[in-house]
């Protein structure tokens, strides 16, 4: 599962500062802003898909489908995702990437809840998504597709986000790539730490 994730200020990261610019360049300020720090479903988030030209440009879109019942689909299951009928049509065709420092997840011990904060070596990752338009109001909304967590995280959570690194994230958004292949050879190595905080 991932419930959370996190970025970094646009200061500390070069890619980061370059996807703001240009999303700066086509987008007018409210068009462009989207959560820093501690990202919660519902929040608007920076995703890179691709555009009608088939070019990767990055958007602002809410975290998670909404549903006629107020509440919000925040992951998707990899494993099932291309065969049921609400994503198989995203699976080909709306994927994106979630741009990420990394997410943080939750080891429970009966009551007791300790947050980790999982990343990469270089604290720096895509998340894999899908995305639709917004039912009911202008925009787009996507979910974050998860995993079996890896062996060395499963204490904390049994799944986990599938993810990207940059040089492996192109592949991702390609709808001509096998999609159980580039999730099957997604990240499964993450570092973690606990956080402060709930």
């Amino acid at each position: 599962m991932c419930g959370r994730y996190y970025i970094a200020s646009e200061d500390s990261d070069e890619q980061l500062r370059q996807l703001i610019d240009e999303l700066n360049r086509r987008e007018d300020r409210e068009k462009a802003q989207f959560k820093t720090g501690e990202v919660f479903p519902g929040d608007n988030a920076l995703v890179v898909c691709l555009n009608k030209k088939l070019v990767s440009r990055p958007f602002v879109m809410q975290w998670g489908f909404t549903g006629g019942d107020g509440g919000l689909l925040i992951n998707a299951r990899s494993e099932s995702a291309h065969q049921k009928p609400m994503f198989r049509d995203l699976v080909q065709f709306r994927r994106a990437l979630i741009y990420a420092n990394g997410y943080y997840e939750w080891e429970k011990n009966g009551k007791a809840k300790t947050k980790y904060a999982l990343s990469t070596e270089d604290n720096f990752l895509f998340l894999a998504g899908l995305y639709r338009p917004k039912a009911y109001e202008s925009g787009h909304e996507f979910v974050i597709l998860t995993k079996d967590a890896a062996p060395g995280i499963q204490f904390i959570h049994h799944r986990m986000p599938v993810a990207f690194s940059a040089r492996e994230a192109q592949a991702w958004l390609n709808p001509d790539n096998d999609y159980e292949r580039i999730v099957r050879d997604s990240i499964d190595t993450f570092y973690y730490s606990k956080a402060e905080g709930m």
